[in-house]
């Protein structure tokens, strides 16, 4: 018995032959044929269901192609007649008759060739018929919409609304993670700057990655290898494998570095103060004295008379005073209200004595300035900014325990190391040295690498997550571009790490699903594994790097290459919809549905 798709060849020859007869009975075997039932399977109709989805998405991803060829196609043949005219008018003014029937003979064949030119969806079709169920074609055109929506012809055709673009020279974050992984040796695939985006996109890279030796699998497993190469170097060359307690020295070198800083600045400070002669004229702070006593008198309260006796005395204390009275006496003025005795004004007094300050370091500068030049006031105003600063550490309490307590609590500076706040983290980089700087990269490379398995096995996405987590200790301490690179090319190969993860049930089914319906779809084991493997060579070419650089420089410059076109659109349409109106039989259809604006902004 001919089986359904013999028939239809048969059919198709017996029209070109002109037999109508011939036509008939072959089409009243075809329906004999497609009525008779068939005995079903789960097998079977796995492997049905996974072959009329396969040709399918072949029929849909050729759409475009086949849409051109057909165009050629009808160019040749009308270009054709006039030709085959020509010639065998020429032959009959010489008399060659036979010649002149020759190339009519030949100009009808022609014509009957380029009728039906040789396309992608029509061999398939061939070997696949599209299914007589409503619900196996609406499969059928469900995935050649798919088809067409992944093809890499669909990225260079433009929608007919899209205006022409410049094209500009800023790089792509595709170029970005092909040049990242370039600086990290870690190759960078196709589908890692243009990722699949629909389901069976999705599935159609993960086939290729199952395939054995043809398919891409092996390209993944060495992609993998490079992350965690990557990792390892980068983490080494910064120290993070090093076994030494790196919190600790960082401690230490905050704690040296902080009291040399002390050291050097109150020196310079004292240098300056201690070498300019004469009295210091304090008006300003004198004034703003009097306004202070004048406003606490008028609060009536005996309660800060106390107050009121400090002021009085610094008032007659600060005239006619040298520099290094006047500092000595503001370190006095400092410590005033911490006396327990003073416990219940010590707040109001201490906002007076804050508004004392600033006249009074105005009334000492000018007096430098004056008497010493502007260098000298230079030096003590930034002696002055420093101390305050290294002062204000006091009021941040990780930094306060340890100052106070010193070496014995490193947990204070991890704290500091590894907070969220950007703020915590620049005081802490304030007070290290070079040495105590590298100290903090390795703890935190520590911490990512103990976070994401250890340096032997280590997790190359954990390792991500974990610089994620510490924005603010990795972006002040680590080094940028390489931070940068390392972050943008294992960002763009996560699925190498994913690939190699064990698949769930439904990946899992997919693999004899799929093995099933190669040998379906190419009629024994044999033909399906070679199917199979030209699958995974085809998966490995497109992964390449020469086509993925390819595919960026024309997603780059396609507004050059192929600028709007309303025709083309406008003849690709109307295939589509009326596939959609009919999900009738698809023997000739070639669907190629223009998709591909949605994600062209992408690159």
């Amino acid at each position: 018995m001919a089986t359904e798709a013999e028939l239809i060849e048969a059919i198709r020859r017996a029209g070109r032959a002109g037999d109508g007869r011939a036509v008939q009975a072959l089409g009243r075997e075809l329906e004999r044929v497609r009525s008779t039932p068939r005995p079903r399977s789960t097998g079977r109709d796995i492997a049905d269901s996974t072959k009329n989805v396969v040709a399918g998405v072949i029929q849909g991803a050729a759409g475009i192609p086949d849409t051109i060829t057909e165009a050629i196609a009808g160019g040749l043949r009308l270009a054709g007649r006039p030709v085959t005219a020509g010639l065998s008018g020429l032959a009959e003014m010489v008399g060659a008759d036979d010649t002149a029937r020759s190339i009519r003979q030949g100009g009808r064949q022609w014509e009957s060739a380029m009728a039906q030119p040789f396309t992608v969806s029509r061999a398939v079709e061939r070997v696949a018929p599209t299914p007589q169920s409503g619900t196996g074609r609406a499969i059928r055109f469900g995935s050649q919409v798919a088809g067409g929506a992944v093809s890499p012809a669909n990225r260079f055709i433009p929608t007919p609304k899209q205006q022409p673009r410049v094209p500009t020279v800023t790089r792509r974050p595709g170029a970005a993670a092909v040049e990242a992984g370039k600086r990290t040796n870690i190759p960078v695939m196709t589908s890692d700057v243009r990722p699949p985006r629909t389901f069976v996109g999705r599935t159609a890279q993960a086939v290729g990655e199952r395939i054995p030796i043809a398919g891409t699998g092996g390209m993944r497993e060495a992609q993998a290898q490079a992350r965690v190469n990557a990792v390892r170097e980068f983490a080494s060359d910064l120290g993070g494998n090093s076994s030494d307690d790196a919190i600790t020295a960082v401690t230490r070198d905050m704690l040296a570095t902080r009291g040399g800083k002390l050291t050097r600045f109150k020196a310079a400070k004292d240098s300056i103060i201690d070498g300019i002669e004469g009295v210091v004229p304090v008006d300003r702070t004198l004034t703003k004295i009097d306004d202070e006593i004048a406003r606490l008198q008028g609060l009536r309260s005996p309660e800060v008379q106390p107050v009121i006796a400090k002021l009085q005395g610094w008032r007659d204390a600060l005239q006619g005073q040298n520099l290094r009275n006047i500092e000595d006496l503001r370190s006095i003025m400092g410590q005033s209200f911490d006396d327990p005795g003073l416990a219940g004004v010590k707040t109001i007094g201490q906002k007076a004595l804050n508004r004392i300050y600033a006249p009074l370091r105005q009334d000492m500068g000018d007096f430098i300035r004056a008497t010493g030049g502007d260098e000298p006031f230079q030096i003590w105003r930034n002696a002055n900014k420093q101390l305050s600063g290294l002062a204000d550490d006091l009021n941040v309490s990780n930094l306060r325990g340890v100052i106070r307590t010193g070496e014995d609590t490193p947990e204070n500076v991890a704290r500091m190391l590894f907070s969220n706040k950007p703020s915590d983290v620049n005081r802490l980089a304030f007070n290290l040295s070079d040495e105590g700087k590298e100290a903090a990269q390795r703890a935190i490379l520590q911490r990512a690498l103990e976070k994401s398995g250890g340096y032997d096995e280590v997790s190359p996405n954990r390792f991500l997550n974990q610089l994620n987590t510490m924005r603010a200790p990795v972006q002040t301490f680590l080094p940028e571009d390489r931070v940068g690179d390392l972050q943008t090319a294992l960002n763009a190969t996560r699925r190498a790490q994913d690939a190699a993860a064990h698949p769930t049930t439904g990946a899992q089914l997919a693999i004899p699903a799929g093995a099933a319906g190669f040998t379906s779809l190419f009629g024994s084991p044999g033909a399906g594994l070679a199917a199979a493997g030209a699958y995974g060579l085809g998966a490995r070419g497109y992964e390449s790097a020469l086509v993925r650089d390819l595919l960026l420089r024309a997603a780059q410059q396609q507004a050059q290459v192929l600028p709007p076109s309303p025709g083309l659109m406008g003849a690709l349409m109307p295939v589509a919809s009326t596939q959609a109106r009919a999900f009738g039989p698809a023997l000739n259809a070639n669907v190629g549905v223009p998709l591909a604006a949605r994600d062209r902004e992408e690159y």
